[in-house]
């Protein structure tokens, strides 16, 4: 089990959003060379939503060619830090869509999610497809973070697809949250972006809920 530390920013525009791709520094921190990384996710949950009334997200990533499914604690934070329960495990590429748990290599994600839902099959709540530019932060060497700046795409079976953007700081294991607090002061500060009390599941959860 593993603990994923990150500030959230809605990025409100396109225009803002390429504001926040030519950055070269978050203040006093260096931002490296971006690479980008296409990722399709799918999450899933049984048919009366046993791992959302637990508190969890199942997600199914795929990247790189890889799958990798996580589940992810989901409950709602105030203020721009989130930390989040992750539980991970690697499917054999490739990988279909429809691997039940019970298939999983042997780990906690199996274990979680077969208490959670027992012999009930899991099944797709919706996809989101991110085009994500991620960079290093750094500072006199050490990387304090990961930001990610993420265009979202929503895709629901029989409904309109939604976009979004936004912008995400993850610290890194050579970082502080006093790093993180110190980022996400001059975002706010410098760029007038607005925290994200919400994850990209629950904002999807809430779209596809309110249809």
């Amino acid at each position: 089990m593993s603990t994923e530390i990150e500030a959230k920013f809605i990025v409100p525009d396109r225009i803002s959003y390429e504001r926040v791709r030519v950055l070269e520094r978050l203040g006093r921190y260096s931002l490296l060379a971006p690479r980008v990384q296409d990722v399709r996710d799918e999450y899933l949950d049984t048919p009366d939503r046993a791992l959302l009334s637990a508190g969890y997200a199942c997600r199914r990533r795929e990247l790189a060619g890889a799958v990798i499914m996580t589940l992810k604690s989901v409950l709602s934070q105030p203020g721009e830090v989130h930390r989040r329960e992750e539980l991970e495990v690697n499917l054999p590429s490739p990988a279909s869509t429809h691997v039940p748990a019970s298939a999983w290599p042997a780990s906690a994600a199996r274990r979680k999610v077969k208490e959670l839902a027992g012999a009930r099959e899991l099944q797709v709540l919706f996809h989101l497809g991110q085009r994500r530019i991620v960079r290093e932060v750094v500072d006199t060497g050490r990387v304090a973070a990961l930001a990610s700046l993420d265009e979202v795409s929503l895709s629901v079976p029989g409904g309109s697809p939604q976009q979004w953007w936004e912008l995400e700081l993850e610290l890194a294991e050579g970082g502080t949250e006093a790093d993180l607090a110190a980022m996400s002061a001059w975002v706010q500060t410098a760029l007038g972006l607005q925290a994200s009390p919400v994850s990209k599941f629950e904002r999807a959860l809430k779209a596809i809920q309110g249809r």
